[in-house]
């Protein structure tokens, strides 16, 4: 394999590692960044990770920052602000819980709307963004050594 230098490594092409990588080559497009992770892409959807939830101030980020408004709109689901949902017997029905929170939409819309992601389904999106901001990633790869210089 021919020898490659990288401004930046990133080891872990999750979340935090991918949007790391995307707000740097926005900000820096002529930086070489790499992500390097262990799983093969794309991942499973649905059930991969526990979902996250956002508020508004991470769905600002996720959507105007990152560039995923897009996606977030079409592919998950907007959520109706905080909601909380109190015990109720063995808990495994949802609907018999009382349920603390806004009946409707909140007013707040747009850029700051939160939502509910499928992790599997974000990441795979978030993936394919940082290839096509020019990133490189190498899914299925484990680091073994690293040599600095």
């Amino acid at each position: 394999m021919d020898e490659k230098v990288w401004d930046v490594v990133i080891l872990g092409g999750g979340l935090a590692g991918t949007t790391l990588a995307i707000q740097l080559k926005q900000a820096r497009p002529s930086t070489e960044i790499v992500v390097i992770e262990k799983l093969l892409y794309p991942v499973p959807e649905t059930a991969f990770k526990v979902g996250e939830s956002t508020i508004e101030g991470g769905a600002y980020y996720l959507r105007k920052v990152v560039g995923m408004d897009a996606h977030i709109r079409e592919h998950e689901l907007v959520k109706m602000g905080l909601r909380f949902f109190m015990s109720q017997g063995d808990n495994s029905q949802i609907e018999r819980r009382v349920e603390f929170g806004p009946h409707s939409l909140a007013k707040i819309t747009g850029d700051l709307t939160s939502c509910q992601l499928d992790r599997g389904r974000f990441e795979n999106a978030l993936q394919a963004r940082a290839v096509s901001l020019g990133v490189d990633y190498w899914d299925g790869s484990k680091v073994k050594a690293i040599t600095l210089g």
